[in-house]
Protein backbone atom coordinates (compact mmCIF):
# COMPACT_ATOMS: atom_id res chain seq x y z
CA UNK A 1 0.00 0.00 0.00
CA UNK A 2 2.86 2.64 0.51
CA UNK A 3 4.11 1.95 -2.67
CA UNK A 4 0.74 2.99 -4.51
CA UNK A 5 -0.19 6.37 -6.28
CA UNK A 6 -2.00 8.83 -3.65
CA UNK A 7 -4.05 8.67 -6.43
CA UNK A 8 -5.02 5.12 -6.57
CA UNK A 9 -5.09 5.28 -2.00
CA UNK A 10 -7.98 7.90 -2.46
CA UNK A 11 -10.05 6.06 -5.06
CA UNK A 12 -9.56 3.33 -2.96
CA UNK A 13 -10.30 5.24 0.19
CA UNK A 14 -13.58 6.56 -1.49
CA UNK A 15 -14.77 3.14 -2.92
CA UNK A 16 -14.44 1.85 0.53
CA UNK A 17 -16.27 4.98 2.06
CA UNK A 18 -18.90 4.64 -0.09
CA UNK A 19 -19.79 1.03 0.78
CA UNK A 20 -19.79 1.39 4.53
CA UNK A 21 -21.35 5.23 4.37
CA UNK A 22 -23.69 5.51 1.54
CA UNK A 23 -27.75 4.74 2.29
CA UNK A 24 -28.97 1.41 2.15
CA UNK A 25 -31.04 1.89 -0.55
CA UNK A 26 -27.60 2.80 -2.84
CA UNK A 27 -26.19 -0.06 -1.27
CA UNK A 28 -28.78 -2.20 -2.81
CA UNK A 29 -28.90 -0.56 -6.19
CA UNK A 30 -25.08 -0.75 -6.48
CA UNK A 31 -24.98 -5.14 -5.36
CA UNK A 32 -22.64 -4.39 -2.63
CA UNK A 33 -24.92 -5.04 0.48
CA UNK A 34 -23.87 -8.59 0.86
CA UNK A 35 -19.91 -7.82 0.70
CA UNK A 36 -20.92 -4.86 3.24
CA UNK A 37 -22.59 -7.50 5.87
CA UNK A 38 -20.00 -10.07 5.49
CA UNK A 39 -17.01 -7.37 5.29
CA UNK A 40 -17.92 -4.43 7.19
CA UNK A 41 -14.97 -4.74 9.67
CA UNK A 42 -12.22 -5.42 7.32
CA UNK A 43 -13.92 -2.35 5.11
CA UNK A 44 -13.97 -0.49 8.52
CA UNK A 45 -10.34 -1.08 9.10
CA UNK A 46 -9.21 -0.17 5.60
CA UNK A 47 -10.61 3.15 5.63
CA UNK A 48 -8.78 3.94 8.88
CA UNK A 49 -5.47 2.40 7.74
CA UNK A 50 -5.66 4.22 4.27
CA UNK A 51 -6.43 7.05 6.49
CA UNK A 52 -3.52 6.80 8.02
CA UNK A 53 -1.30 6.26 5.38
CA UNK A 54 -2.55 9.36 3.81
CA UNK A 55 -1.93 11.49 6.52
CA UNK A 56 1.17 10.05 8.03
CA UNK A 57 3.21 8.88 5.06
CA UNK A 58 1.55 10.73 1.75
CA UNK A 59 0.68 14.17 3.38
CA UNK A 60 4.50 14.98 4.45
CA UNK A 61 6.17 14.00 1.32
CA UNK A 62 3.45 16.03 -0.51
CA UNK A 63 4.23 18.98 1.90
CA UNK A 64 7.78 18.39 1.57
CA UNK A 65 7.90 18.08 -2.00
CA UNK A 66 5.52 21.47 -1.98
CA UNK A 67 7.96 23.59 0.18
CA UNK A 68 11.12 22.09 -1.68
CA UNK A 69 9.45 23.46 -5.07
CA UNK A 70 8.38 26.39 -3.92
CA UNK A 71 12.09 27.63 -2.17
CA UNK A 72 13.62 26.62 -6.07
CA UNK A 73 10.78 28.81 -7.61
CA UNK A 74 11.70 31.30 -4.91
CA UNK A 75 15.35 31.01 -5.75
CA UNK A 76 14.97 30.63 -9.88
CA UNK A 77 12.88 34.23 -9.66
CA UNK A 78 15.82 36.10 -7.51
CA UNK A 79 18.53 34.46 -9.79
CA UNK A 80 16.18 35.61 -12.99
CA UNK A 81 16.96 39.18 -11.78
CA UNK A 82 20.05 39.48 -11.96
CA UNK A 83 21.13 38.09 -15.08
CA UNK A 84 24.37 39.65 -16.36
CA UNK A 85 23.99 40.92 -20.57
CA UNK A 86 25.80 37.50 -21.56
CA UNK A 87 23.42 35.30 -19.76
CA UNK A 88 20.35 37.24 -21.32
CA UNK A 89 21.86 36.97 -24.37
CA UNK A 90 21.77 32.96 -23.88
CA UNK A 91 18.17 33.65 -22.69
CA UNK A 92 17.06 36.09 -25.74
CA UNK A 93 17.42 33.27 -28.07
CA UNK A 94 14.55 31.02 -26.60
CA UNK A 95 12.43 33.73 -26.50
CA UNK A 96 12.87 35.73 -29.75
CA UNK A 97 12.61 32.30 -31.35
CA UNK A 98 10.14 30.69 -29.39
CA UNK A 99 11.94 27.69 -29.44
CA UNK A 100 12.71 25.81 -25.87
CA UNK A 101 15.84 24.45 -27.29
CA UNK A 102 19.14 26.23 -27.97
CA UNK A 103 22.73 25.10 -29.02
CA UNK A 104 25.52 25.81 -26.84
CA UNK A 105 28.86 24.66 -25.73
CA UNK A 106 28.90 22.88 -22.46
CA UNK A 107 32.02 24.22 -21.55
CA UNK A 108 31.31 27.66 -21.67
CA UNK A 109 31.39 29.22 -17.95
CA UNK A 110 28.32 31.28 -18.66
CA UNK A 111 26.39 28.15 -20.10
CA UNK A 112 27.66 26.24 -16.85
CA UNK A 113 26.54 29.00 -14.95
CA UNK A 114 22.86 29.05 -16.15
CA UNK A 115 23.19 25.06 -15.78
CA UNK A 116 23.71 24.99 -12.34
CA UNK A 117 21.22 27.32 -11.20
CA UNK A 118 18.51 25.34 -13.09
CA UNK A 119 17.72 27.52 -15.22
CA UNK A 120 18.69 25.34 -18.42
CA UNK A 121 18.92 21.81 -18.78
CA UNK A 122 21.21 19.90 -21.16
CA UNK A 123 18.99 17.58 -23.44
CA UNK A 124 22.01 15.83 -24.81
CA UNK A 125 25.57 14.70 -25.06
CA UNK A 126 28.38 14.62 -27.32
CA UNK A 127 31.85 15.82 -27.32
CA UNK A 128 32.52 18.81 -25.06
CA UNK A 129 33.66 21.28 -27.76
CA UNK A 130 30.07 20.53 -29.53
CA UNK A 131 26.82 22.37 -29.43
CA UNK A 132 24.55 20.60 -27.47
CA UNK A 133 20.82 21.13 -27.44
CA UNK A 134 19.96 23.08 -23.84
CA UNK A 135 16.48 23.41 -23.30
CA UNK A 136 15.37 26.07 -20.81
CA UNK A 137 13.42 25.26 -17.41
CA UNK A 138 9.40 25.07 -17.44
CA UNK A 139 9.72 27.47 -14.89
CA UNK A 140 12.43 29.78 -16.13
CA UNK A 141 10.34 29.67 -19.95
CA UNK A 142 7.50 31.01 -17.94
CA UNK A 143 8.70 33.30 -15.87
CA UNK A 144 10.34 35.39 -18.49
CA UNK A 145 7.61 35.43 -20.74
CA UNK A 146 5.93 36.94 -17.98
CA UNK A 147 8.63 39.24 -17.28
CA UNK A 148 10.21 40.41 -20.36
CA UNK A 149 11.66 43.18 -19.21
CA UNK A 150 14.28 40.93 -17.52
CA UNK A 151 15.60 40.81 -20.91
CA UNK A 152 16.39 44.02 -21.38
CA UNK A 153 15.39 45.94 -24.87
CA UNK A 154 18.29 44.41 -26.94
CA UNK A 155 17.89 41.84 -29.69
CA UNK A 156 21.09 40.64 -29.04
CA UNK A 157 20.41 36.48 -28.84
CA UNK A 158 23.18 34.01 -29.13
CA UNK A 159 23.69 30.50 -30.02
CA UNK A 160 26.62 28.58 -30.70
CA UNK A 161 25.48 26.73 -33.98
CA UNK A 162 28.26 26.20 -36.19
CA UNK A 163 30.66 26.40 -33.26
CA UNK A 164 33.20 23.20 -33.07
CA UNK A 165 36.50 24.65 -33.21
CA UNK A 166 37.75 24.02 -29.92
CA UNK A 167 40.35 27.20 -30.34
CA UNK A 168 37.55 29.23 -29.97
CA UNK A 169 37.20 28.70 -26.02
CA UNK A 170 40.73 29.57 -25.26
Amino acid sequence: LLKLAPAYLVALLAACSAIMFLPEKWIQILGVHQLKENHGTVIGAAIIVLLAILIFVTLPVWIKGTIGRLAFEKRMQYRLQILTEDEKQILRFYILQHTRTNHLRPCDRIVKGLEADGIIICDGDGYITDALPYKISHFAWKYINRHRSLLGESTIARTDVGHHDFRDLI
